[in-house]
């Protein structure tokens, strides 16, 4: 941080860059493929929280979240076991699955469950280079990082079709699906919910055609708050009936623990949305404002002209609150 001199990498191969002047480790990883365009997530991982950064995530362009391990040794110089392993595989390298891609910063925060605590990594994908592009569903997941002791041992990548689960009335509390545990006395507190059996994770599809996950996303008390972009195109189109329209953009706000929607309108016959219109064209990363002594989160962008307000949720007790002005065409 000092000077910028490069004192770790990790590449594909490192044949070239060994045969050359640098004295940084270089580490190797076939996995390595695409590109990772975002900022990356920095973190002081549980159990040694002894606020030194030693643990990254960062996602790329081929629908892999990679996470750096950085162990902390003061005594030595350590940078040999540093290591770089994948923990979530969704894109087009996974069995099945289509050119998924990461391109905002992974969000990360420390929780647990009735197996214990993990790093719970937030991210959802989206073509930004491609906005409109509506060849497949994008999602939004969260995915349980295990770290059992201080030997940073690397979790096997979760494959979303055996290891986590869609998030539905229907799956929620289904002991028989293999991402639950498998006790199933598990005390759920009466919630018809059942929370917190979820043991690798959950994924939201964006219900919308073409709608995909253009920023970060941003988690506080407990609820995760997210935007996504719905292109105007296809059963879109109406929503640019005043003339041309750069799309819309919808603030999500779910529960961490199980994906379930906080606030938001009800599809009749289905569960919540969990979303809101909150403007026009690609929404920012959420952002927290203080307002009265109430804290509120919502997205920057302003109101659509459709008479949509962009509106921020509340989160100190009280319910959403208006946001940014739109006005009727």
């Amino acid at each position: 941080a000092d000077t910028g001199e490069l004192i770790w990498k990790a590449v594909r191969d490192c044949t070239a860059f060994n045969a050359g002047p640098s004295t940084a480790v270089c580490k190797e990883n076939s996995g390595l493929k695409d590109s990772i365009p975002s900022n990356v997530m920095a973190i002081d991982a549980i159990p040694d929280e002894n606020g030194i950064v030693d643990r990254v995530y960062a996602g790329d362009t081929g629908g892999v979240v990679w996470r750096i391990d950085l162990p902390t040794d003061l005594e030595s110089d350590n940078r040999d076991d540093w290591t770089l392993e994948p923990i979530l595989s969704v894109g087009r390298h996974a069995s099945g699955q289509p050119d998924r891609r990461f391109v905002h910063r992974p969000d990360a925060v420390f929780s647990s469950d009735n197996d214990g605590s993990y790093t719970a990594v937030m991210i959802g994908s989206g073509n930004r280079p491609h906005p409109k592009i509506a060849d497949y569903t994008d999602r939004f997941f969260m995915v349980k990082d295990r770290i059992p002791d201080e030997t940073f041992t690397a979790l096997k990548t979760v494959d979303i079709m055996d290891n986590i689960t869609v998030v539905t009335e229907t799956v929620i509390g289904d002991t028989g699906n293999s991402i639950f545990t498998t006790a199933a006395t598990d005390d759920c507190g009466g919630d018809t919910i059942c929370e917190n059996r979820q043991k690798n994770g959950w994924y939201l599809d964006l219900p919308d055609a073409g709608e995909k996950v253009l920023s970060s996303s941003l988690t506080f008390q407990g609820k995760t708050t997210f935007t996504t972009y719905v292109p105007n195109i296809g059963a879109n189109t109406a929503i640019g009936v005043c003339g041309p329209s750069e799309g819309l953009s919808y603030t999500y706000t779910v529960a961490l623990d199980s994906g379930l929607p906080v606030y938001g309108n009800t599809i009749a016959g289905t569960r919540s949305e969990g979303r809101e219109k909150t403007g026009a064209g690609i929404g920012s990363d959420p952002v927290v404002v203080i307002l009265d002594g109430s804290i509120f989160i919502g997205p920057g962008n302003l109101g659509h002209g459709d008479g949509t307000r962009g509106s921020n949720v509340r989160y100190d007790g009280g319910g959403g609150g208006g946001g940014g002005g739109g006005g009727g065409c």
